[in-house]
């Protein structure tokens, strides 16, 4: 278990490497001992063990929104239900309207875009661990990895310039998605009790509470809903209030959104904070 938790913090480490600007992280941490826990000391913050793999992604997710600042949506359902077909329809109305959008296409089956033969190819076999193909009008990049990246990942290295990522698949990931459910496919949605659901795209009628229900084939309404959840500048804050040296910072819906359940989730493993609803914070140097 301290080989694992000690891996664990070495992935950590990498992101200060990786030049991670959320949490400045020095590349020795101090590990502490409390009971039977083992506990790491991160910049003054001890942090449960059971805690890191979740801190990691969120690393991952806030470098990238503090990259980019750029919402992301996953458009989910189960192989051909439609989910391409869906995004792509949505992609060109939005790019319509002159949003500049970035995509992201999740494989869970492995993939191969390189050729036999190809000189990118031929560099990847000699042992290459990353092949980038560059040109006048586009770039690729071929990269092996340990382990999966997550789309906040991939959209902090990889996507920039763009007024929001939608993602083809990551139905289990942390991001909000819009669920796409075909009647010859299934007839029950499979995240309904994902609290990241913002919408159910189909061809039939489901009596959703907490998201709405849209025609599979209304593209316009899924745009819609995108563009006023993740892309409308709101002229003040609703859940929240940021305000820095007496100034009032506009969030967008999504930072918005993003920064009330980070700081909701971290006080709830705080003693007296288990069901926080009105919070104030105030730091000063």
């Amino acid at each position: 278990m301290e080989n694992k938790q000690r891996s664990t913090l070495d992935k950590l480490c990498v992101l200060h490497e990786q030049n991670t600007r959320l949490l400045c992280l020095t590349t020795k941490q101090k590990i502490c001992q409390r009971s039977t826990e083992t506990k790491y000391l991160l910049i003054g913050w001890i942090i449960p063990a059971h805690i890191i793999p979740i801190l990691i992604d969120t690393i991952h997710y806030n470098c990238y929104l503090n990259k980019i600042m750029t919402p992301l949506v996953s458009i989910v359902g189960k192989s051909g239900s439609g989910k391409t077909t869906l995004l792509e329809k949505v992609v060109t109305k939005l790019t319509g309207r002159g949003y500049k959008i970035g995509t992201i296409k999740h494989d869970v089956h492995g993939f191969e875009i390189d050729y036999e033969g190809k000189d990118s190819w031929r560099h990847k076999r000699a042992g290459a661990n990353t092949v980038v193909l560059s040109s006048p009008g586009k770039i690729a990049v071929i990269k092996d990895v340990d382990e999966e990246w997550s789309p906040g990942r991939l959209g902090s290295s990889f996507i920039e310039g763009v007024d929001i990522i939608i993602t083809e698949g990551y139905k289990r990931a942390n991001y909000p998605k819009i669920e796409v459910i075909r009647k010859a496919k299934s007839t029950k949605p499979i995240c309904r009790k994902d609290k990241n659901l913002i919408a159910i795209a189909s061809d039939m009628k489901f009596r959703c509470k907490d998201v709405p229900c849209i025609d599979i084939n209304d593209e316009t309404g899924v745009a819609d809903l995108i563009e006023k959840r993740f892309l409308q500048k709101k002229t003040y804050s609703e859940k929240a209030n940021l305000i820095v040296n007496g100034k009032q910072v506009t969030l967008k819906p999504f930072i918005e959104e993003m920064l009330v359940e980070t700081i909701q989730g971290m006080l709830k493993s705080l003693k007296g904070c288990h069901n926080p609803k009105n919070i104030e914070i105030r730091i000063k140097e």
